[in-house]
């Protein structure tokens, strides 16, 4: 598997729906209006330590010899790169949701909505997070390198996902379904019909990026999705 490939496709996403990319020498920089989206990605463990302290370091294992560096920086975190072997999707799916792809500012509303509620646990948190998400789906509505996708019950929007497509890879993103309809299926139903659609352009790698050991981790695996790589998320520095 081509952990550069697997990273790129996460790029592409960061940079389209999170802030400005920027490569300076062996650093991919993500530069956001929001703090936790500054990202750093070092590509050589010789440059981490050059990495300036507002931004947060995202250190693949595969750069620093499975995360043996040291710094000063606080460790937040780890998420997983994951594979989907062979493109297979033996998945069982629900057959009482409709998919939508979006084509429409209207679909994308939808879209954001849910990506939204599914994403936040309080209305202060909703309304920051839908009205900062909401623009970059927006921007990204007519990009032909992305997909976005909803799933409807009785007309209600309940279940998201994007799919984004670079160098014959295909990345999944912005999963999400409303509290009130989880655990029924939805979020493999409208995974499978991106894929799908997906697998019709000549891909040949499917990939996500999940926090390590979490639910979501546990759900993919089930799915078939294998760990790649792993990334550690170090702290910016401030003060």
């Amino acid at each position: 598997m081509d952990n550069r490939k697997l990273l790129e496709n996460h790029l592409q996403f960061l940079s389209s729906h999170r802030g400005e990319r920027k490569t300076v020498r062996d650093i991919e920089y993500i530069i956001s209006d929001k703090p936790s989206f500054n990202i750093a990605f070092p590509l050589a463990e010789s440059v981490i330590d050059s990495i300036e302290p507002e931004f947060r370091l995202y250190v693949p294992d595969w750069v620093s010899g499975r995360n043996t560096f040291s710094t000063n920086r606080d460790k937040l975190f780890e998420i997983t790169y994951m594979a989907l072997p062979g493109l297979e999707m033996n998945w069982k799916t629900v057959e009482t949701f409709s998919i939508k792809k979006a084509e429409s500012s209207e679909d994308i509303e939808d879209f954001s909505v849910v990506q939204g509620r599914g994403f936040t646990s309080t209305d202060a948190e909703y309304d920051e997070w839908y009205n900062w998400m909401k623009p970059f789906n927006m921007r990204n509505l007519n990009n032909n390198n992305q997909h976005f996708y909803t799933a409807y019950e009785n007309g209600k929007p309940v279940g998201v996902c994007l799919s984004v497509i670079h160098d014959n890879c295909a990345g999944i993103y912005a999963v999400a379904t409303l509290p009130e309809f989880r655990k029924k299926g939805i979020s493999t139903k409208v995974m499978s019909h991106a894929l799908q659609d997906a697998c019709k352009t000549g891909i040949d790698t499917i990939t996500l990026q999940v926090a390590t050991d979490s639910y979501a981790h546990l759900f993919y695996r089930k799915l078939g999705f294998i760990d790649v790589f792993k990334c550690s998320v170090h702290d910016s520095i401030t003060g």
